[in-house]
């Protein structure tokens, strides 16, 4: 038997190397209108307090616990700086469809464009401006979750996207709907800001309602999509 620092070490026995173990998904922005007032013009998150802009007279809606109405027709949206770059990422809404849009490829949730790069987008990427995906884009192309899944006017919807470093993947109401594995590269972003229910660049906007927007530095994954349906569902008369 054989001493090391005390301890006693069995022949026969390895040891294995330190196991780094990987980080957990951490978020990085979280907005809940259960917690907005009616009469605001900026909506907060309540992790590193980022302020969005509310544009044109967006309004609240007080059932199920609290929600922001956007009129496309209006060109209402919101708008806030950045986040940090986020090579992996989640971005998750929970969304009531209103079934209009203005334009080609109208957003929930994307990074503005700068002409090189979007760290994260989700809706529509290809004309279909009632389907949405999860993607982003490297410059030269988008990286997608395959084709657009479309939404049903009148019903709220979890929509969360995913993108592990090779593969995004869109869940609609804690159901794996769409993914693309390979090629891409590393994300990157744009730094030039978050839009929430308008297109990354042109006047494109998107109808609806939304109460819970969440992004997380990381891929947290079906558990966790899971966990986030059965912690929220009720709220929005889903089951």
């Amino acid at each position: 038997m054989t001493q090391v620092s005390g301890i006693a070490i069995k022949p026969g026995v390895a040891i294995k190397p330190n196991v780094v173990l990987k980080p957990s998904p951490v978020l990085a922005l979280h907005l809940d209108a259960s917690t907005f007032t009616t009469g605001d013009t900026t909506w907060t998150d309540t992790i590193s307090s980022k302020v969005f802009t509310l544009y044109n007279g967006v309004t609240r809606d007080n059932a199920n616990g609290g929600s922001l109405v956007f009129d496309q027709a209006a060109a209402q949206y919101a708008e806030a700086t950045s986040l940090a770059v986020l090579p992996k990422w989640t971005v998750e809404v929970w969304h009531y469809f209103s079934g209009f849009t203005t334009g080609q490829d109208p957003c929930i949730v994307t990074e503005i464009y700068n002409s090189s790069a979007i760290n994260f987008t989700l809706g529509c990427i290809d004309g279909n401006d009632d389907g949405i995906n999860a993607a982003w884009f490297n410059g030269g192309g988008w990286i997608a979750s395959g084709a657009a899944y479309p939404l049903t006017a009148g019903q709220w919807y979890q929509i969360v996207g995913t993108y592990d470093g090779s593969t995004v993947k869109l869940y609609v109401n804690n159901t794996l709907v769409g993914y693309s594995t390979g090629g891409g590269g590393r994300a990157w972003q744009s730094g030039y800001g978050i839009r929430l229910m308008r297109r990354w660049d042109n006047t494109d906007y998107w109808g609806g309602k939304l109460a819970i927007v969440k992004i997380y530095d990381g891929d947290i994954g079906s558990t966790g999509v899971a966990n986030s349906w059965n912690a929220n569902k009720a709220r929005f008369g889903l089951s």
